[in-house]
């Protein structure tokens, strides 16, 4: 197939060295069962190992949405963070095998998704016990703390400014208090992220 110079800059190319070193310039999957990622059928592309990497590339694709960089993020939080994404991962995946045959289990795409899934979950159990030997669930609570304290203040104050009433004013605090207590009720700790 005779390629337009415009398909040739909208679309990755297989780039593949052949026997006398030019690059391939065939399009990137071309004639494989992943046109658009990897190598063309005429450089390994059909074969299991490189439908696999294919259907990876695309997974991980799909499955981890990149956003901003986020500047003034700390040691806790980015552990926090990392694990609650690597728990939607695994549940993510474990999804994505439930929802699959055992016929499409043995495909390459269904061996990726479980590969990745026992990958995934490998993942999160390091993430779980760095942060809880780094005492993450302690500072978590601290700061989690100070938070409400912060948060009771604020009311407090709104209140004053915006001259609610003595009683009105305790009952919002015991309405609070009670909110809190259910949540408190329910922690959603570290050592539970990582039994999922």
């Amino acid at each position: 197939m005779a390629h337009t110079p415009e398909m040739r800059d909208q679309n990755p190319m297989c780039n593949a060295r052949k026997k006398n070193g030019d690059k391939c310039r065939a399009f990137a999957g071309q004639g494989t069962s992943h046109p658009g990622i990897g190598a063309c059928k005429f450089h390994g592309g059909a074969t299991d190992n490189h439908a696999k990497a294919a259907i990876k590339r695309e997974l991980t694709k799909r499955m981890i949405v990149m956003g901003e960089p986020v500047d003034d993020v700390s040691g806790i939080q980015a552990l926090l963070q990392e694990l609650a994404a690597s728990t939607g991962h695994v549940g993510w995946l474990r999804q994505q095998i439930a929802d699959m045959n055992q016929d499409e289990l043995g495909t390459p795409y269904g061996q990726t998704v479980v590969s990745m899934y026992g990958t995934e979950r490998d993942r999160k159990a390091r993430i779980a016990r760095l942060a809880i030997e780094s005492g993450v669930d302690e500072k978590a609570i601290q700061v989690a703390d100070a938070q409400m304290m912060l948060l009771g203040q604020a009311l407090s104050k709104a209140c004053d400014t915006a001259g609610v009433e003595t009683k009105l004013k305790r009952r919002i605090g015991a309405a609070l208090r009670e909110e809190f207590a259910v949540i408190e009720a329910q922690p959603k700790s570290l050592a539970q992220l990582a039994q999922n």
